[in-house]
């Protein structure tokens, strides 16, 4: 009975202290769902490595999602962390989005997760990521998060990747707001500090970004992600040296992970080191290299080299495969020098982006 013990115990605080509570969330307390324990272990389990973010953890998450649906096939949960873990695997790098993305696995899983309980947050919010991510469904997207927000306004994941989809659609305010509400409801994560540092990244306020990752890292000193957040930021903002010094220990570290590469190749070009970026794109796109090759970030390298053509050769692979970092095509500066040719208007329009107002360069610290 420890499941009916916490939901006994969360009424009693929500009552001491005197929070509001949607009715939703008053009837999630009261009502009395018979969950297995052992499904509920595995669930956890999958969480755990969800939060870790590496592809490593992220096929170990799977495992323990499947393991937890596969012991109780009702526990909706289990689904919508499915869901979340296949959508991370693609949007991470770590596969392309034929393999580590198909929607007969992530979009079904959330679908499964809402036909078990649509009341489920974690079930609508599951849902948004795949609409964002693969489908570029904006506006069912939207739908689906405020949803899971109506359900669960303190739902700290919701929140930040609702941050990141007001950010994608050039709403950079709106989506900092975000991103800065889920900090204050999951204060120690290193994921949704590393998120805000990135939605401010999006919005071009590089200064406050670094200073974000920096608050993050101080928080976990080991999380990759920051330190290579804080590097893309830097190459940005024109800090050619420290970008350099800081993606090429990491890019050792990382043992030539594609992602890494690439980052570093666009902080070689914008630095002028324009033979070191041609050496890693040739590397990036060799067919004999055992990593799968990466269509937007490539065509992020070749724009950053001034090479106009090659880059929207690779952006259109990018769309044909519907790699999902498509969607920052509003956001990042390395593209700006393609903005004027129609070409790239048109490929906003197919992705179905708002046509956005030329961003700054850089915005200076407050």
């Amino acid at each position: 009975d420890v499941l009916r013990l916490q939901s006994e115990v969360a009424r009693a605080i929500a009552h001491q202290i005197k929070v509001t509570l949607t009715p939703q969330e008053q009837a999630r307390m009261v009502e009395a769902r018979p969950i297995n324990p052992e499904a509920y272990q595995a669930y956890l389990n999958g969480r755990f490595y969800w939060n870790k973010r590496t592809p490593e953890a992220l096929e170990k998450s799977i495992d323990y999602f499947e393991q937890a649906s596969r012991i109780d096939p009702s526990f909706s949960p289990a689904y919508a962390g499915l869901a979340d873990s296949y959508v991370l695997y693609a949007s991470g790098r770590f596969a392309p989005p034929a393999e580590g993305y198909p929607r007969t696995k992530a979009k079904a899983a959330a679908l499964k997760a809402l036909e078990l309980d649509d009341t489920l947050a974690e079930a609508h919010y599951a849902l948004a990521r795949v609409l964002d991510n693969y489908e570029w469904d904006w506006s069912g997207a939207e739908r689906e998060y405020q949803r899971a927000l109506a359900l669960s306004p303190n739902y700290a994941l919701a929140h930040q990747y609702y941050g990141l989809h007001l950010s994608i659609m050039g709403r950079h305010e709106e989506g900092i707001a975000a991103a800065r509400r889920a900090v204050e409801l999951d204060p120690v994560s290193a994921p949704i500090n590393n998120s805000l540092g990135t939605r401010l990244l999006n919005a071009r306020r590089y200064d406050e970004a670094i200073e974000q990752y920096r608050k993050t890292l101080e928080l976990h000193p080991d999380f990759v992600f920051a330190q290579s957040n804080m590097g893309e930021t830097y190459s940005r903002k024109g800090m050619g040296e420290e970008a350099v010094t800081l993606l090429e220990r990491l890019s050792r570290l990382s043992e030539g992970k594609p992602g890494e590469l690439a980052k570093l190749a666009i902080a070689y070009a914008l630095a002028g080191k324009k033979a070191e970026a041609r050496k890693l794109l040739n590397e990036l796109t060799n067919p004999s290299k055992p990593h799968h090759i990466l269509p937007y970030p490539t065509a992020s390298v070749h724009a950053a080299l001034g090479e106009k053509e090659q880059a929207f050769e690779w952006l259109e692979r990018a769309y044909n495969q519907r790699d999902p970092e498509l969607v920052f095509l509003n956001t990042e500066l390395v593209l700006d020098g393609l903005r004027a040719d129609p070409r790239f208007a048109d490929l906003v329009r197919r992705v179905g982006l708002p046509p956005l107002a030329p961003m700054p360069k850089s915005i200076p610290s407050r």
